[in-house]
């Protein structure tokens, strides 16, 4: 669970099938921000259609490493981020609670990403987020293997 997500990514990559690895285009789109011109990573697209062994043998790579984040993992980097930020005081069953919840919430990402965003957010932010703040944070760490499978899946059908 201590991988950097990004090394996974490219491990995952490496490991693709190759007929699938040659297929896969990354789509991008340019746009202006409010920092200037910026690109945004849109998703993946299959050049041709692959052979179902291939298909199968990428979505279990991918199933592997989107795996759900086990409870005590997602309960152990909860209760981490909440010690290394600031927060307002609370109730000790508020704060058990709040773990409780978030645990729940992080259970849906990767182990991997889990424990990086937290770590990430705990060593760049001094206040402790909000749900909403650290699933972006979340979304952006997952967002390539999450393409990747919808554009294997989409390929299938």
């Amino acid at each position: 669970a201590s991988a950097d997500p990004k090394v996974v990514d490219r491990s995952l990559s490496a490991s693709l099938p190759s007929r699938v690895k040659l297929s896969m285009k990354a789509r991008w789109r340019d746009k202006v921000g409010r920092h200037g011109f910026d690109t945004e990573f849109l998703g993946y697209d299959l050049t041709e259609k692959i052979k179902q062994e291939d298909v199968d043998e990428a979505l279990v790579l991918l199933h592997n490493v989107c795996a759900p984040c086990p409870p005590d993992i997602a309960v152990k980097a909860a209760t981490a981020l909440r010690l290394r930020t600031k927060a307002r005081r609370e109730h000790v069953d508020d704060l058990k609670m709040m773990v409780a919840l978030f645990a729940e919430d992080l259970s849906q990402y990767p182990a991997d990403v889990v424990v990086d965003a937290c770590k990430t957010w705990g060593t760049t932010n001094i206040f402790f987020p909000s749900w909403a703040e650290l699933k972006e944070l979340l979304d952006r760490r997952v967002r390539v293997r999450r393409a990747m499978q919808s554009a294997i899946i989409a390929n299938r059908i």
